[in-house]
C-alpha cells in the first residue's frame, strides 16, 4: 500500500504578516480620512448654499392627487397639480380665528408684493373650515378683505379626508385642534414653501409668523416677526434663482443630507474592525498548542 505523504504546516512570517497589516490598516486609514475630507469639504460647500439660502428638504414632496375647490365652483379635478412648476407659499386661514388668519394673510400680501413680477411664484390659501359653512368664494371674500390678492389661489374641499391632506401631505397642522382649556378651536400657525417638484422646503419649525408675531408685540423687541418673513424671502429667492423647474432637474440638488459619505465611511470602520477580528482570531489558533 503506498505511504500517504505527510505534510508539515506551512512556516508563517511574522514580520510578513505584520507587515501586510501594517499596510492593511494603513491604505484603510487613508481611505477612510479621504472620505472625511470630502465629505467636510461637501459641507462646506453646502454651508455656502445655506448662506445663499438655500433650504433644507426635510419634509418630503406631497401627494397631488387630491382634488379640491376653488372660487365660482371651479374643480381641481388633477388634483395638486397646479403647484408644479410653480413657487408656491401655502397657509390655511378661518373665519374663526380672524385676528390669526389677518396676520397670515399680511404675511402673503407682503410676499405677493415683492414677487409682484415673478411668474413662477403663486399664493394659495386654504381652508381650515368645514366646506359647508365657509365655501372657497367665502373664503375668498374673507381674505381679500384683509388685504389678500384677487389672483390668489384659494381652496377647499368637501372630502372627509381634507383635514388629514392638510395635516400629513402639506404638513400645516391639525386644523381641527381644540384647545383643551378654551374649548376652542385651534388655527396652525404654519406657512409652507411648495418647490417646482412639489418638494415642501424649509425646516419644520421655520415659518410660525403669528406666534413670533404676538411674540414681538408682547416684548416690545423688533424683528422677532420681520427677521423670519427676511428668511422666507431668501429661502424663496434660492429656488428662483438658482433651481430649475426643467423636469429632470436632480432632485438630490434639492437636499442637503450627507448620507453617502456617511455610508462610505462607515463601510470602512466595519472592514476595519472585521479585519482585526479575523486576525486575533487567527493569531488565537495559530498560539494553541498540539
Amino acid at each position: 500500500m503506498k505511504e500517504q505523504p505527510t505534510y508539515e504546516p506551512a512556516e508563517r512570517d511574522p514580520v510578513a504578516i505584520r507587515n501586510t497589516v501594517i499596510i492593511l490598516i494603513l491604505v484603510m486609514l487613508i481611505g477612510g480620512f479621504f472620505i472625511v475630507y470630502k465629505y467636510k469639504e461637501k459641507m462646506g460647500e453646502e454651508y455656502e448654499e445655506v448662506l445663499k439660502g438655500r433650504p433644507a428638504m426635510t419634509l418630503g414632496d406631497i401627494d397631488k392627487n387630491f382634488q379640491v375647490e376653488g372660487p365660482g365652483g371651479k374643480f381641481y379635478k388633477e388634483g395638486f397639480t397646479f403647484l408644479e412648476n410653480k413657487v408656491s407659499l401655502v397657509t390655511v386661514v378661518s373665519k374663526d380665528s380672524e385676528r390669526e388668519s389677518a396676520v397670515l394673510v399680511d404675511v402673503l400680501r407682503n410676499a405677493a408684493e415683492r414677487y409682484a413680477e415673478e411668474e413662477k411664484f403663486q399664493v394659495v390659501c386654504i381652508s381650515g373650515d368645514a366646506y359647508s359653512s365657509f365655501s372657497a368664494d367665502e373664503l375668498k371674500a374673507f381674505c381679500v378683505e384683509r388685504g389678500g390678492g384677487e389672483d390668489w389661489l384659494y381652496l377647499t374641499s368637501n372630502s372627509d379626508a381634507f383635514a388629514k391632506y392638510l395635516n400629513r401631505e402639506l404638513k400645516l397642522g391639525d386644523v381641527k385642534r381644540v384647545d383643551p382649556e378654551t374649548k376652542k378651536r385651534v388655527l396652525p400657525d404654519i406657512t409652507r414653501i411648495v418647490d417646482y417638484h412639489l418638494n415642501l422646503r424649509g425646516k419644520q419649525d421655520d415659518f410660525y409668523f403669528v406666534a413670533r408675531y404676538d411674540a414681538e408685540k408682547e416684548s416690545g423687541r423688533p424683528n422677532l416677526h420681520s427677521e423670519w418673513q427676511k428668511y422666507m424671502y431668501t429661502n424663496i429667492d434660492y429656488i428662483l434663482n438658482h433651481e430649475s423647474a426643467i423636469e429632470d432637474f436632480s432632485k438630490k440638488n434639492n437636499s442637503n443630507r450627507y448620507h453617502i459619505p456617511l455610508i462610505i465611511f462607515s463601510g470602512f470602520v466595519l472592514f476595519i474592525l472585521i479585519m482585526g477580528y479575523r486576525l486575533k482570531r487567527q493569531r488565537g489558533r495559530v498560539s494553541l498548542p498540539n
